[in-house]
């Protein structure tokens, strides 16, 4: 039996997808929860309506890391589209990548807490900075995934699909470098940018999507390069 076809490396490559996609669950059900209301605030309807319009900075930052988590979850899901098996190289990379993932709320819940006092550019700077380290894990997984020296691809994944993958991962890491650098200049901007940032990946989600046509058929010899 071919080794691509070969049910225990669909088996190990469906287990490490099955708890990335709920590590990236977690992630997002974290985010709601540290939405909350200070529970200091009058418990009557004027001062309980002030308090919720006042958390409007946490609704935006929910929302910018929420969908960004979105399509992480699709990017990963695009890379292992690809993979037919798995090795330590790989389980590596794909745990420092969740090792991120899940404390994507930390930075948020900082943003949502300090955006509107005199400790924004901090807040701002930690938040942006924060999707570089992630930018720079999805490079790591993408790198690792099509490395020809591991042999993890399916058979006949064409050259171009995997040159567009990496071509957009390193694009998203320079955007989100340029974000965090204009976050020592201008907050809002950066903020503005960030979270325009799921305008990007959503795009790539569509460019990135595997029909039958991004796998060779007939497969060439060195079709993993």
């Amino acid at each position: 039996m071919p080794e691509h076809s070969h049910p225990a490396s669909e088996k190990e490559t469906s287990r490490l997808e099955a708890f990335s996609d709920g590590v990236f669950g977690v992630a997002i059900t974290l985010l709601a929860i540290e939405i909350t209301v200070d529970h200091h605030t009058p418990a009557t309807d004027a001062g309980l309506q002030r308090a919720l319009l006042a958390l409007w900075p946490v609704y935006v930052a929910y929302f910018a890391s929420f969908v960004q988590i979105l399509f992480m979850w699709l990017a990963h899901h695009t890379i292992f589209g690809l993979v037919r098996r798995v090795n330590t190289e790989l389980m590596l990379a794909n745990g420092l990548l969740l090792l991120l993932v899940v404390l994507v709320p930390f930075p948020t819940k900082t943003l949502g807490e300090f955006i509107h006092t005199d400790a924004r550019h901090t807040a701002a700077i930690f938040y942006t900075g924060y999707f570089v380290l992630i930018s720079a894990a999805f490079v790591l997984l993408t790198r690792v995934a099509t490395a020809p020296r591991y042999h993890l691809l399916r058979e006949g994944v064409a050259p171009a699909t995997l040159a567009q993958l990496r071509r957009s991962q390193d694009l998203g890491l320079l955007c989100n470098v340029l974000i965090a650098a204009t976050a020592f200049l201008n907050v809002w901007l950066a903020l503005a940018l960030s979270t325009s940032m799921w305008m990007y990946w959503a795009s790539l989600s569509r460019k990135n999507q595997l029909p039958e046509s991004a796998l060779q058929s007939p497969a060439r010899p060195g079709g993993n390069d």
